[in-house]
């Protein structure tokens, strides 16, 4: 059991918060996550808490990644889940992001595929051939 003694806001990041429990640095987490559990100066926190303040903010960044990926063009749900793979997180990390996108319907594999074929016909010399074979 701890007692949170500080948070500061990263100087680089504003979006982002240091925890310092006990008087030493512990970890930072996303603005989101501080509000979501109502982070303060003087509250306790156990162990437990702390793992479950990390898996959060480990998926807000997974998910925040997956957000800046998109902002460039439609992805596929693979196409997404390969770019966060390459972070290495835990499985249920991705599930959960990949959830979260389709809650917001942020992915739709069937919207990607018609707007690719639309593309292709609209804009490439492909013809319906090409197209049925990809």
């Amino acid at each position: 059991m701890g007692k949170i003694t500080k948070i500061t806001k990263q100087v680089k990041n504003e979006e982002r918060y240091n925890l310092f429990i006990d008087g030493k640095y512990s970890f930072s987490v996303d603005e989101a996550v501080l509000a979501k559990f109502q982070l303060r100066k003087g509250l306790e926190v156990d162990e437990l808490e702390i793992s479950e303040l990390q898996y959060e903010d480990d998926v807000k960044k997974a998910f925040n990644k997956a957000i800046q990926y998109l902002a460039y063009r439609m992805r596929t749900e693979k196409e997404i889940r390969d770019h966060l793979q390459e972070g290495d997180p835990e499985e249920g990390i991705i599930q959960e992001v990949i959830h979260k996108l389709n809650e917001i319907k942020y992915i739709n594999d069937l919207e990607f595929a018609h707007a690719f074929v639309g593309t292709q016909m609209n804009t490439a010399d492909k013809g319906p051939t090409w197209i049925r074979g990809n």
